[in-house]
């Protein structure tokens, strides 16, 4: 939508867009297929004429092919070749020159011990903050423990309190069959 507003085009409702499309000007189109060969021409470090022979020569000899081999190859072997040799280099994580040939690569471009390492500190990344995790439930349990806890001798603390106060009113009154009624009305509360 943003591509299409940039380029002129005011009707972006998804109904309108075959017809936005057809509102696009020759020199978009134009543009646009010239921008995606330059990506193109960019990934390739030749140019796709008669040069293109004689770099992919220049890359297989790097990886130590004999010419004769090299001559038997028609361009589309020489570019498997070359995309087989960079993998299984950047999968061995072994640099033939200097200049960097795993651009080249397809699949993994990692050794087996740098992906071995890799996975190694996320595992332990992983466990690091399960520990932690478990650490600070475990903690905030403790702490609601102690708290309820607290809460139920504070309660345990204030019943017995008001028991012995009323005890000690009916003691004081003498009256010993009202007292009787207080005790048979507080078994009903078990602690």
């Amino acid at each position: 939508m943003y591509r299409l507003k940039r380029l002129g085009i005011s009707m972006t409702y998804p109904a309108g867009l075959s017809s936005a499309m057809n509102q696009l000007p020759d020199e978009a189109i134009a543009l646009a297929a010239a921008s995606h060969i330059e990506r193109e021409l960019q990934i390739t470090p030749w140019t796709l004429s008669s040069n293109f022979v004689a770099c992919t020569n220049q890359v297989l000899m790097k990886f130590n092919v004999p010419e004769d081999q090299i001559a038997k190859l028609t361009r589309w072997h020489r570019i498997a070749m070359i995309r087989k040799l960079s993998s299984e280099q950047a999968a061995s994580g072994v640099q033939v020159d200097s200049s960097t040939i795993s651009k080249y690569a397809r699949g993994q471009r990692m050794s087996f011990l740098q992906l071995q390492q890799q996975t190694r500190e996320k595992c332990q990344e992983i466990w690091g903050r399960q520990v932690q995790n478990l650490f600070a439930i475990d903690g905030e349990e403790n702490k609601s423990d102690v708290e309820a806890n607290s809460d139920l001798d504070s309660f345990a603390g204030d019943l017995e309190n008001l028991l012995d106060a009323e005890e000690g009113d009916d003691e004081e009154d003498g009256n010993f069959e009202s007292n009787h009624e207080n005790l048979a009305g507080v078994k009903g509360l078990k602690m």
